[in-house]
This record gives structure tokens, sequence and C-alpha cells, in this order.
């Protein structure tokens, strides 16, 4: 019998035209709207702030960045000839093995570079955290897809690609060689394959596979990862119930077991490794758990925490009133959009549901079990719950109108701001790497601290000058004198940018860095020689 061909005659001539025509209008079809456009804008702006954090400096500022001495070592393996060797280096440590692998790419450019101009690796650390804010601005494009597969309308999705973007926890772990933002937009791509309706196996093993990456590649995410396999496996009914929570199980077991695994293989106790590592994650407090986050997020964010705060309020309160009220909660002239309504409500609920299940997996995981403690790089993973909250609460009102339309774009202006304000403190910080490397003219520098505590990184005698303050200063015991001189330079220590102090420093060390000045100063000495190098 003859079979009929169906397939539309648009799409056969589409097949038969060159790649190259179907590549152009696969480009044409990504920016035939308005909201895709801006977010192709929104896009490369925010790539092009993270370019600057990143030639700015600050690579190898906190210890955990040695952990990308790995991939460096695994790259020079890879391209002299020992793959191997390069292996066994790259599963040495089971520690968030999967960030090895993920650099060794940028890596090799920094082994190439280093060939090519005889210098030594590390001088080109700006080139990798270049190329690896990239994931920090993927976490703001799967923002925008994650609020379309929830429902969004263009306008919607672009308002929670711009709040991420707005969000400066978001951004400033860019400049530095650590997993976070990496870890994070796989989690977030889990989280958007987990929302998918259309597939049932293949969504689910691939939200698996990326939530096992995003947890090999930072294990501290596990609470991310556990949000997108929930989010896959809960809702399902029916006959391939099993099938949905054996697929998305068993995949996430295999990506999240390879490093352990192949350590093993190699030579090393893997998951004794693990285990290890997990019980060292001891650096903060307990008591911490409930108060670190909005604490965290206060002084990261300032204003926005406010209008995130607004957003779950008015989650709460709308639900409230629509159970006591009904239809009639809503004024006349939205009968027409009561369909809409409600589902921008669920929208709104979803976003604030999935910020307060994390918060309530970290605290109650540090505060109630005590397994972990609570970091600043730990709370930033609800902040794409809260983008997405906050687009549907304006969102909402927009399609109100009257005031609440020009209310919402009020608050979009003011959340613009206010983020420009945050932006300003990352974009004009200094490191200590960075700023000794500039004061080469003033000769062989002295090193002092006003922190007790810390070792000193560096000799304590200089020719005319000594640099204050100019190294990690942890751990912080005391306040220290500052030794006598002038002060002909000062510059912002690190720590002096508060959502750095989240990351490592108990409440009393916080303290203690909080009571004293830990800029970093050049002082020169009482009756220094007239010298060339000595300049006042």
């Amino acid at each position: 019998m003859a079979t009929i061909d169906l397939t539309p005659p648009s799409l056969i001539a589409a097949s038969r035209q060159p790649r190259s025509h179907r590549v152009r209008r696969a480009l044409r079809d990504i920016v035939a709207t308005r909201e895709r456009r801006g977010l192709l804008a929104l896009l490369a702006g925010s790539w092009l702030i993270r370019l600057a954090l990143a030639v700015q400096g600050g690579q190898f500022f906190f210890p955990d960045e040695s952990r990308f001495l790995r991939p460096l070592e695994t790259a020079r393996l890879l391209w002299s000839g020992h793959p191997l060797q390069a292996l066994a280096s790259a599963f040495a440590a089971t520690d968030h093995a999967g960030w090895t692998l993920v650099g060794v790419v940028p890596a090799s450019l920094q082994v190439l570079l280093a060939s090519l101009l005889h210098r030594p690796a590390t001088d080109f650390a700006y080139v990798s955290a270049a190329l690896l804010s990239g994931f920090s601005v993927a976490s703001i494009a799967i923002v925008y897809f994650i609020a379309r597969r929830l429902g969004a309308v263009p306008r919607e999705a672009l308002l929670a690609a711009l709040m991420m973007a707005l969000s400066v926890s978001n951004a400033y772990w860019s400049r530095h060689l650590l997993p976070y933002d990496c870890s994070m937009a796989l989690g977030l791509l889990a989280l958007w394959f987990a929302l998918d309706t259309r597939s049932w196996l293949r969504a689910s093993v691939l939200t698996g596979l990326l939530a096992g990456a995003s947890f090999a590649v930072y294990n501290g995410y596990w609470t991310l990862a556990l949000v997108a396999l929930v989010t896959r496996v809960l809702p399902r009914r029916g006959r391939r119930t099993l099938s949905h929570w054996a697929g998305t199980g068993i995949a996430f077991l295999l990506v999240a077991a390879v490093p352990p695994v192949l350590a093993s293989v190699l030579g090393s106790n893997g998951f004794g490794s693990m285990v290890a590592f997990a019980k060292s994650v001891k650096q903060g407090d307990y008591s911490d758990g409930f108060v670190l986050p909005p604490e965290y997020l206060w002084h990261a964010e300032h204003g926005l925490l406010l209008l995130w705060i607004a957003a779950a309020m008015l989650a709460v309160w709308r639900l409230g009133a629509r159970g006591v009220q009904g239809d009639r909660f809503d004024p006349p002239f939205a009968a027409p959009l009561r369909g809409e309504l409600a589902r921008l409500e669920a929208r709104l609920l979803a976003g604030i549901g999935g910020a307060a299940f994390i918060y309530l997996l970290l605290a109650v995981d540090c505060g109630v079990f005590r397994v972990f403690v609570v970091y600043g790089r730990l709370v930033r993973q609800m902040v794409p719950f809260f983008a997405l909250a906050t687009a549907a609460m304006l969102e909402l009102g927009w399609r109100l109108g009257g005031r609440s339309r020009l209310a919402a774009v009020a608050v979009l202006i003011l959340a613009t701001g206010q983020a420009a304000f945050n932006f300003s403190g990352p974009l004009t910080q200094e490191f200590p790497r960075e700023i000794e490397s500039h004061l080469f003219q003033y000769g062989r520098l002295g090193h002092a601290l006003t922190i007790t505590g810390p070792i000193l990184a560096g000799g304590p005698e200089g020719e005319c000058y000594t640099l204050v303050n100019a190294q990690y200063l942890y751990p912080p015991r005391g306040v220290a004198p500052l030794e006598p001189g002038t002060v002909i330079a000062r510059f912002r220590h690190p720590f002096e940018y508060l959502p750095y102090q989240y990351d490592g420093l108990r409440r009393f060390e916080r303290a203690i860095v909080r009571s004293t000045d830990i800029s970093i100063m050049l002082l020169q000495k009482p009756g220094a020689p007239a010298d060339p190098r000595c300049r006042s």
C-alpha cells in the first residue's frame, strides 16, 4: 500500500536548503522577537561585566582556588603526551572532581600561552576566569527558559532573566577560579529538563545526568541538584512512575559516582576521600544556619532582598486571600484575566517555594542536624527562584494595570539602580597580588598585619616601605597595632566587601575583622633615607 507523506511543504523545502541557509534561518528565529533580542543584549552586557571582573584580577586570592592547580597539572601532562598520568592527576582527589574536568579546557589555553610567552601558567589565570565566567551568564539564559517552561510569556521570562542578571551574588564569584557558577548552571539546566512534560524517560535521564554533574563539579550544591530531582520524580503518576524514578536516580548515581570509582581504580581511596572531605566542612557556626542566609543576602543585594521578601509576602497573601474570598479578591476589571492571574500566582508560588525549600534544607541541615555549615556561596542557590518569583510579581502588576502597572515600573527602575550600586563594589575591588605587582617601584617591601592569627605572607623587613594586610586574613584572632609610619597609599581589602566574609569566617571572626582598619596600606617608615624608591 502506498504511503502518504503528510510533512508540511515548508518543512520539506527547509530540509532541502543548504546547511548554511538553515543555520542563518535558526539565528533569525532566535532574534525574531523583541524579548529575545533583549535577552541577547542582556547576556552580552552581563558577560562584559564578568570579563571586566576577570581582567581586573583576584584569581587565587581564596585558598580554595588552589584546586585549579589540578586542571593546570592535568592539562600540562595531557599536552606533553602523558594521558594516563593526566587521568591520574585529574582524579587524585575526589572533592569537586568534576571541576577538574571542566577546568582542563581553559587550563589548556593557559598552558599554551605560558609555553608561547615563556611565563608561568598562573600569570594567565584571568584567561581561564574570563572563559569560565560564561557559566554565570548561562545561568541567566537558563532562568529565562525555565520561566518559559513554567508557562511565562516572553516578557515575564525576560524579567526573570533580568532579575537574575541584576543579582551581584550571581556575578562576583566569576572572577575567581571556583566551581560555583559551573555547578549552578548545570543544576539549573537539570531543573529545566525536570520541567519537561513532553517526553518522559529522556527528560528523566537528562535530569539525573545533569544533576549528577552539578554535584560532581561542586558537592556543596547538592541542594540545587535535589530540587531538580524532586521536581522530576514527585509529580509523576501512573504506569511510568517507576521508570521516572529509576531513570532519574540511576543517571544521577552514574555521574556522581564516577570520580570516586575512577579514583579507586587508579589506586586511591575514592569513597573514603569523599567522606573525609564532607566531614571537614566545619569552617563556620552551626548556630548560623537560620540567620546567615538573610544576613548574607542583605549585605550582597541590599534592596533587592527587600524586593524578594515582598514577592514572598505577596505570594502568601494572595494565596490566603484567594482561599477566603475566591474570585472576589481580584478587582472587577481583572475578571477577564482570572485564568492568567491564577497561572501567574502559580509561578509566583513556585519561585518562592523553591527558594524556601533550599533555605530550609541549608538551615535545618546546619542548625538542627549539624552536618554542614552554611556559607554565602550556598545561599546564592536561592537567587534563581527569587528571580522567577519577582518576575511573576512584576508581570502580575503589569497585567492588573492602573496603579499596579506604575508600581511595577517603579520597582523595576529602583531594582536596576540598586543593582548598579551593588556592582560598584566588585568592579572597583583590588586584590593583594595585583596591588603588590603595581608597587614594584618602591623596592623591597616589608609586610605587616593589623590582625593577629594569620601567618605573615612575606618578610617583615623592607628597605623603606611596609605593605600592611596584603594577604588573605585567616584566621583572625585579634587586633594588632599599626606599626609607626606614614600612610602614603591605601587600598580596600577584599574582606571589606562584606559578602566575602560569609565564606569561611565565623561570627566572632567577622566581628574582629570589622572592629579594626584592615585596608591594605603602604607605609613609609619613619626616618627612611632619601631614596628614589622612598616617595612621599
